[in-house]
């Protein structure tokens, strides 16, 4: 056949002929859907090597079908603020400073947005003064945020597409008490609550609620306590306000930045309901302080390493333990104490209890006291799960670096700051039907997740991040989330 006309539109090539008007007609519909498609994602402007690093993150699929009706995706992303991220200047060249610029990051962040198209976003350490990536979301998605309570100027937001969500209610807590000194309760952390309910016309739908949660967890490695006590009372906040519904079918979805390790007693104790924390110092609950290469090619989040390595290096130390011990029973006790309630102005506002002065002398109650504290949701992480179902059962697709037996099946690396690799974020989801169960009644699963880049890439680009096309030092986590 005679080729007469070629129209290329970035990675698309569209060739139609004279001699078949039913060919041409098609093709010039496909081509004006290729570019409006382009243009309507934001994506017109992508390079080919932007288009390269975006499809390089592999897209996981289940074999199960799934319906677009009962399916949505959620993205949780630490951005990483502009205020934050000044002072990681001395790290770079001066080649790569034009790569830090809030310019240029928050442009490949909306790129990277509107390539995944999510209808539901966590963002962390969003600025307060930002003017440039917020708005640029108004037209589609309806935008909640909640900022730190101290000088910091970052903070949370909650995105949902308008088209798909209404916004029913709306809660948010502190994490630090001005009235008065506690010691868990000293830091400007905040999270933020969304319960969102799917427009449709189905009366099955109408009876089912999204509760989303976006949290940023305290950084400091030290204060495993305080990370402990944000989280306890994050997950807390969630279980009231789906009180709140005991009527409706509810999925629960916990996302952000939890500076926590899946080699850690925080992630355990999040993942299996409790944990005795008897054996853990304050400083490793949240396993940070062996985030480096070295140490994630050993673990690559391996249950049992991790808890062979526990014991072995703290079993030497059980008397110097025994002496920290009233430290531990203290916080424990403390966080027991804490009470929530939700007040007027949609705050969740933390109440402290006091328990009657002790009469039994410290060393007696150490002897029975239970070190063993319970979270208030048992939940499940959306890429373990996953990739526990997808690699392990069905044995797809084993990347080069493969998952372990005993393996979390947690990302191997979510974030890359400057002392190295590193996973600390997570979405998690968990659902509780209501009280008079409806006839129809759906299960939640992770249908489909992007992966995150591979660690042998990875390896071979500097690591300083952000740079060229890693506008954070995280990266993005990107789940569809359908419901049978």
């Amino acid at each position: 056949m005679e080729t007469i006309k070629t129209t290329q539109i970035t990675q698309t090539t569209i060739v139609y002929t004279k001699k078949d008007p039913v060919n041409e007609k098609n093709a010039q519909l496909a081509a004006q859907y290729v570019l409006d498609s382009l243009i309507d994602k934001c994506l017109f402007h992508l390079t080919t090597s932007e288009m390269q690093f975006l499809y390089n993150r592999r897209e996981l699929k289940d074999i199960k079908p799934r319906d677009p009706d009962n399916t949505f995706r959620m993205m949780s992303y630490n951005i990483l603020a502009d205020s934050l991220c000044e002072h990681t200047t001395d790290h770079f060249d001066d080649f790569e400073l034009k790569y830090i610029e809030w310019k240029h990051r928050s442009a490949m962040i909306k790129k990277e947005v509107a390539f995944h198209s999510p209808d539901i976003i966590c963002f962390q350490e969003i600025d307060r003064g930002d003017t440039i990536l917020l708005p640029s979301f108004e037209s589609e998605y309806q935008i909640i945020t909640k900022y730190r309570t101290g000088t910091r100027s970052d903070g949370l937001a909650i995105l949902f597409r308008k088209s798909k969500f209404e916004l029913i209610d709306y809660k948010y807590i502190e994490f630090k008490i001005e009235e008065r000194e506690h010691p868990l309760l000293t830091k400007d952390n905040v999270a933020m609550f969304a319960v969102l309910r799917i427009k449709s016309d189905d009366p099955a739908m109408k009876k089912k609620l999204i509760i989303v949660s976006n949290i940023h967890v305290l950084f400091n490695e030290n204060r495993g306590d305080i990370k402990i006590t944000q989280m306890y009372l994050a997950l807390k906040s969630l279980y009231l306000i789906s009180q709140k519904y005991k009527a409706y079918d509810k999925m629960l979805f916990l996302a952000g930045d939890f500076n926590s390790t899946p080699n850690s007693a925080l992630y355990s104790w999040l993942t299996n309901g409790d944990f005795d924390f008897y054996t853990v110092r304050t400083n490793e609950i949240s396993g940070q302080k062996r985030a480096n290469w070295m140490n994630m090619r050993f673990y690559e989040n391996d249950l049992k390493e991790f808890v062979t390595n526990l014991n072995s290096f703290f079993r030497p130390m059980q008397k110097y333990y025994e002496n920290r011990l009233s430290n531990l029973m203290q916080w424990i006790k403390a966080i027991r104490l804490l009470k929530l309630v939700i007040d007027a102005e949609d705050k969740i506002k933390i109440v402290e209890t006091f328990a009657p002065p002790e009469t039994i002398p410290e060393e007696e109650q150490l002897k029975t006291f239970d070190f063993c504290l319970r979270a208030p949701l048992r939940m499940t992480s959306a890429y373990a799960s996953f990739q526990r179902y997808y690699y392990k059962y069905y044995k797809q697709a084993i990347p080069p670096t493969a998952f372990k037996p005993y393996s979390t099946y947690e990302n191997l690396i979510t974030s890359i700051p400057p002392n190295g690799p590193v996973t600390v974020d997570y979405i998690w989801f968990l659902e509780i039907p209501a009280e008079e169960k409806q006839k129809v009644y759906h299960k939640l699963r992770v249908s489909r997740l992007v992966e995150m880049p591979l660690i042998e890439n990875l390896s071979l680009l500097p690591m300083r991040y952000p740079q060229k096309f890693f506008p954070s030092d995280h990266f993005s986590l990107v789940v569809d989330f359908t419901f049978d």
